[in-house]
């Protein structure tokens, strides 16, 4: 896979504008790090009761958007 590809999110800021089952609507979140097909982010405000969470490429693709790139 394409470097540039797998990383597109990597040290972007993402913001859930409708959210997801899990993800509240309107959260933000940061993305630091890739592993695989999963992204750990670092959420403004809680989210499952956590701040770090691992995200899969899918779900920021489906319900997230890039609002600010690093």
């Amino acid at each position: 896979m394409n470097a540039l590809i797998k990383n597109q999110y990597l040290n972007c800021v993402i913001y859930f504008n409708q959210g997801t089952g899990c993800i509240p609507p309107e959260a933000t979140c940061y993305c630091y790090r890739v592993v695989g097909e999963y992204y750990w982010v670092r959420f403004k405000y809680p989210v499952l009761g956590m701040y770090d969470i691992k995200i899969h490429k899918d779900v920021i693709r489906k319900h997230g958007q890039v609002v600010l790139r690093d």
